[in-house]
């Protein structure tokens, strides 16, 4: 009967380390996923942020390519003479 009652006690003790275990096992899965959900969250505003920067860099570009030439130049009198020419 001893052994019986040592028996049940371990079994009661080893199921009570495998509930724990599972519970932490759920856990840190729900963790890592939610970890990783945010990850791609930031990485998702990350390339929309450089796909935004890229546009405007882009339309930058085009309106300088498009510009008048301003050119500045101080005469000998020491005023400032500015010129323009059309893109």
């Amino acid at each position: 009967q001893i052994e019986e009652e040592l028996r049940s006690g371990l079994q009661q003790q080893v199921q009570e380390q495998v509930s724990k275990c599972q519970a932490t096992a759920d856990s840190l899965s729900t963790c890592s996923t939610r970890i990783s959900l945010e990850q791609m969250e930031k990485s998702l505003a990350l390339r929309q942020s450089l796909d935004e920067l890229s546009m405007d860099h882009r339309q930058l570009k085009s309106q300088l390519l498009n510009a008048d030439e301003v050119r500045a130049t101080r005469g000998e009198d020491g005023a400032w003479q500015v010129s323009r020419r059309p893109a």
